[in-house]
């Protein structure tokens, strides 16, 4: 599935609200259990038997070895073009200063995920402390249980024949919510 893009330009607009791999965590940790239950030893030993059989002879593992061992043959380099494509390469493995900076600056992922969760259960917190219905709803936030939807009943169909309002009346229904906290949360 496509993920959110990092910069979102006007003619990538209509990628923007593109859904994540819901999967992504569950995958990482599958790879994690087979990470943790293959040791150095065992790729060792795989190594060992997979070089002793293209030693034999075997041309399948002859070809296997190779292929990861040296990886697949490259073209041919053009001796015409040689000195353009090392300039190229040149650029591609450089930085600006301004790059540098930014990434010296900034936060690291790690910390501004942790920052985002804590602002995100603060703002879940009082947005639940300002909405009656869902002070009994489970957190949405993945911790301790599935948020049931209170909404339901205000959601507008997407279909025209299911949810329980229109468009303009799930807008009036926060519009008050909104008035009655004195404006405290943002919708």
């Amino acid at each position: 599935m496509p993920q959110h893009p990092t910069t979102v330009s006007p003619q990538s607009a209509e990628t923007r609200f593109a859904p994540v791999n819901p999967y992504a965590r569950k995958v990482a940790a599958l790879r994690m259990a087979f990470l943790d239950a293959v040791s150095e030893q065992d790729i060792r030993e795989m190594t060992h038997l997979i070089v002793f059989n293209a030693k034999a002879g075997s041309l399948e593992w002859l070809k296997f070895l190779f292929r990861y061992a040296i990886g697949t043959p490259r073209p041919a380099v053009n001796p015409d073009t040689l000195a353009a494509q090392e300039f190229k390469a040149l650029q591609e493995s450089s930085v600006s200063a301004e790059a540098v900076e930014k990434v010296c600056n900034g936060a690291p992922v790690g910390v501004a995920l942790e920052v985002c969760r804590q602002v995100h259960a603060a703002r879940e917190a009082e947005f639940r402390a300002a909405v009656p219905e869902l002070a009994a709803a489970p957190s949405s936030n993945g911790r301790d249980g599935i948020w049931a939807d209170p909404w339901a009943e205000w959601s507008p169909s997407t279909d025209g024949k299911h949810g329980g309002c229109d468009l303009e009346t799930l807008l009036d229904r926060l519009r008050d919510l909104r008035a009655a906290g004195g404006g405290k949360f943002r919708a």
